[in-house]
């Protein structure tokens, strides 16, 4: 039930992006890069607004990537957006200052605010891109 509910949610989302693409004649990227901003929003409200939090929506199969962000340093000053080079060490024995530790974030439900708040940055996104 829960993997026919996400395949009909990405089946969706590829088809809004599309209708509003045509609808609006913008281009289908500037569609996504709205509701990848609109999920953004929506991931924050969930998982903290000081958290950095990056949607990606694959383009052809509706897809989504939600991932948190730390950046590796030497000193923390905000433990919402970095990691210790010492503790990114043991994640990745690789990795330097100044990279990313990236965590998958489980996907959200989006709830009647959590849509009203998707559909209000996708309609300003799209506001945007038809006056340019």
């Amino acid at each position: 039930m829960v993997k026919q509910k996400i395949k009909v949610i990405r089946e969706e989302m590829l088809q809004v992006a599309q209708n509003v693409a045509q609808e609006k004649n913008i281009d289908k990227d500037d569609v996504f890069s709205a509701m990848e901003e609109a999920l953004e929003k929506s991931a924050r409200v969930k998982y903290g607004f000081e958290r950095d939090i990056r949607v990606e929506i694959d383009r052809e199969t509706g897809d989504i990537k939600l991932n948190s962000y730390l950046e590796v340093v030497n000193d923390v000053e905000n433990q919402s957006t970095q990691i210790h080079l010492t503790d990114a060490s043991k994640i990745n024995p690789k990795i330097e200052v100044g990279e990313f530790i990236i965590k998958e974030l489980p996907p959200i439900e989006l709830g009647r605010v959590a849509a009203q708040n998707a559909k209000g940055v996708i309609i300003q996104k799209v506001r945007e891109a038809d006056k340019s």
